[in-house]
Parts: C-alpha cells; structure tokens; sequence
C-alpha cells in the first residue's frame, strides 16, 4: 500500500509539475503577444529626444550589473526610462544620449541610446564620441 501511495504522490507532483510550467510559458507567450503592438507602435510612431542619466543602482552577483535609470521630456512631460550596463554605471550619471520613444504613448515604449546595437535598432548611425560606452556593454 505504500508503494501505491507513493506512485500516487509521484503522478500528483508531476502534474503539478507540468501545471506550473505551463502556466509560466502561458505567461510569457501573453506579454509577448501584448508587448507586440507597443513594439509594432513605437518603430512606426518613433521619435528622438534627449534624455539625461538621474541615478545607477548596482545589483546582480557580485555586482556586476548597474541599472540606470533616465528621464526625458515630451511636450513638457517627463517619462522614465531605464538601461543596463556592465558595471561603470557612475561613469554614465549625469550625461545625456539620445531617446528613442513612441510619439504616440512615449510611456509605452522609450529606449535610450548608448551602445551601438541600441543605434542599429533604430537606424541610426553611432556617433563617434560615445567611443568611450563600449567597455560597458
């Protein structure tokens, strides 16, 4: 009877098991499908700014990670934005780069433009004089 009961808590875990997996991949696939018309929204609608780095917070093991946090205005309203770099996040505090944000909702979609892949997502040339982003990608 213990063996019959174990096989049973064994068949209980699995599907369990497989529930939850589910679920996490039945979440994924929905922000997916959502974050696909903000995406499709921002390169049709996509404009430039300037924004300006406000604070870096280091995380990740060992702190390794720094998350910069920026804000740029439209229309005389401020919207929030953040980016990763590997470390160095103090050395990207205060500065400008260019945003790249939805006109139609710039809260929807923004990304501002460091590295060159963030340049090449938008079709537009890195400049030369942020030579010196390209150890902290």
């Amino acid at each position: 009877m213990t063996k019959a009961l174990t096989k049973e808590a064994s068949i209980k875990i699995l599907i369990t098991i497989i529930l939850m997996v589910g679920i996490i991949l039945g979440c994924g696939y929905l922000e997916n499908f959502l974050n696909r018309d903000k995406i499709k929204s921002f390169y049709a609608h996509r404009k430039l700014t300037i924004g300006k780095v406000i604070s870096t917070e280091i995380r990740g093991f060992k702190g390794v990670m720094a998350y910069n946090k920026y804000n740029f205005t439209v229309n005389g309203k401020i919207y929030p934005g953040e980016f990763k770099t590997i470390a160095g996040g103090e050395l990207f505090l205060g500065k400008s780069f260019a945003v790249a944000y939805d006109s139609l909702n710039p809260n929807d979609f923004n990304m501002m433009l460091v590295f060159p892949t963030d340049y090449k997502q938008c079709n537009v040339k890195f400049p030369d004089s942020l030579e010196w982003v390209l150890p902290y990608r």
